[in-house]
């Protein structure tokens, strides 16, 4: 067997692409059940061949799929040369096919700047420019419980300091927009869905969010917290029923129109459940993972 090239200076999607099924555990193997999944990595054994992203090359606009280690090997940037690479499609690996693309090619999210990949505190990641850019699904399953309103959002992300409401994981429940994972005014916070009304949690203290970080948002029963960097950045009380009905999926942008701020996305996993017990080790095992 040949191990691909790695970069020693590029972190995240390296070693699970390396790995043999055989003798390879990813994070949703630990932890399954997830209700939609993105990542550069493979998060499961049975990823391991499979894509995760669809690239579009600006030198001709020709599109192609990449799985994770071919974007650590050097194929996707054999592909897109000297040029930039343009994520059309980000594909969700959680086996429910909730794949979120994008076909407008000015609203397309980066993954290859001038022939090199974009990478932030050497992680590689997805660049939304803060315009326009978004990748998006109009329908998927409940991402909220419909039952009893939980969910549990895990992410690996990268802001900008000057972002004033940057919604970077979204869904939309009812044509309401709803947060999931969102930078607000120099903090990381969450929303929790509920009839009346909606609740957010913006935690204060963080100082700079132009780091890449891991973050957690959880809505359980009776309240919705926020966790940046594996530390809780505030619970809320809530009351009120879920919404009920089908989601759309939205990363990068609002998916009422309005624009969000930069943000560089690694790794974006959410559960229709409270997921307080397995908080901390799916947190732990994204911090290790991504060195961060």
């Amino acid at each position: 067997m040949i191990l691909p090239t790695v970069t020693p200076t590029v972190r995240g999607s390296v070693f699970s692409s390396i790995l043999s099924a055989g003798g390879f555990t990813g994070l949703l193997d630990s932890y399954p059940g997830a209700s939609v999944a993105y990542s550069l990595r493979a998060l499961s054994a049975g990823w391991l061949a499979g894509d995760v992203v669809e690239v579009r090359r600006s030198s001709d606009g020709t599109l192609q799929s990449f799985t994770a280690s071919q974007i650590l090997n050097g194929g996707i940037l054999t592909f897109t040369g000297a040029g930039d690479g343009f994520v059309s499609t980000w594909y969700d690996q959680s086996g429910n096919g909730f794949d979120v693309t994008k076909a407008t090619t000015t609203e397309q999210p980066k993954i290859v700047s001038s022939g090199a990949l974009v990478t932030k505190n050497g992680v590689v990641s997805i660049l939304g420019d803060g315009v326009d850019d978004r990748l998006y699904r109009a329908t998927a399953s409940q991402l909220v419980n419909a039952s009893d309103g939980t969910w549990s959002a895990f992410g690996v992300a990268a802001g900008d300091n000057s972002s004033v409401n940057s919604v970077f994981f979204s869904n939309d429940v009812n044509t309401r927009t709803a947060q999931l994972l969102r930078f607000n005014a120099g903090d990381m916070g969450v929303a929790a869905i509920s009839t009346t009304p909606s609740f957010f949690i913006d935690g204060a203290g963080v100082a700079d969010i132009s780091a890449m970080k891991q973050m957690s948002g959880i809505r359980r029963l009776a309240d919705v917290e926020a966790y940046y960097d594996g530390v809780s950045n505030g619970a809320l009380a809530t009351t009120g029923t879920p919404q009920s009905g089908t989601d759309s999926i939205c990363i990068f942008n609002r998916i009422d129109g309005s624009p969000s701020e930069m943000a560089y996305i690694a790794e974006l996993i959410c559960y229709s459940d409270d997921m307080s017990a397995d908080r901390a080790a799916i947190e732990a095992e994204q911090k290790a993972y991504y060195n961060v």
